[in-house]
């Protein structure tokens, strides 16, 4: 117990962890964009989904969960950087990429910085639509979500923010998975195979992972 703690605290045993938490949010947020997908199906269509959703009974166990999967990720993340900095309190006189032998970007570098933009914008998408305004919709007791979302996305402002908002995530997410999938492929020809795919061109020939 104590060596698995040790290993979870330690600076690679972190690393897991933010790559768990990263791409267990990852998955959430795949499943909850084609859940808002049926957005362009029909208005029923959408405010059933939502109907359905809120009252499942797993709906508040999965949300905690989400919660804690979110929190620990953002500690973990924050906790790394800090230390990071604090190895090196000195920063660069020059900083320089690479070229093709770096798997930096300016995601990968910017990250704690749109991963701060999240930590707002995150509970600000939950009180804009999960604890917006009610609207009852043509059916008794579902709540009409699809006219609070065409109201919300009535204004630029909103518009503006949320494309900024779901640029940064996609940014975030891209590099989160590029980074867990060259961890496979630095592990051997297993992990080589699990990212290429059968038949598919090595990671290594992969412009991130040169």
């Amino acid at each position: 117990m104590a060596s698995r703690h040790s290993f979870l605290t330690s600076s690679v045993g972190s690393k897991y962890l933010i790559a768990f938490t990263g791409l267990s949010l990852v998955g959430f947020l795949i499943l909850h964009l084609i859940g808002n997908l049926l957005i362009y199906v029909s208005p029923d269509a959408f405010n059933h989904y939502g109907d359905v959703l809120i009252k499942n009974p797993l709906v508040i166990p999965a949300e905690l969960g989400l919660v804690a999967l979110f929190l620990l990720h953002t500690y973990k993340a924050v906790r790394m950087f800090v230390g990071a900095k604090a190895a090196r309190p000195v920063d660069y006189t020059k900083k320089q990429w690479a070229g093709h032998t770096s798997r930096k970007s300016l995601a990968s570098t910017t990250m704690i910085l749109s991963g701060l933009f999240l930590l707002l914008f995150v509970p600000f998408h939950v009180k804009t639509f999960k604890y917006g305004p009610h609207y009852e919709s043509s059916v008794p007791g579902v709540r009409d979500l699809w006219r609070l979302v065409a109201e919300v996305f009535s204004h630029p402002g909103y518009v503006v923010f949320y494309v900024a908002g779901m640029a940064i995530m996609a940014s975030t997410s891209g590099t989160a998975c590029r980074a867990r999938c060259n961890r496979w492929a630095s592990i051997g020809s297993a992990g080589r195979r699990r990212c290429a795919g059968s038949g598919g061109p090595s990671p290594s020939s992969w412009p991130w992972a040169s």
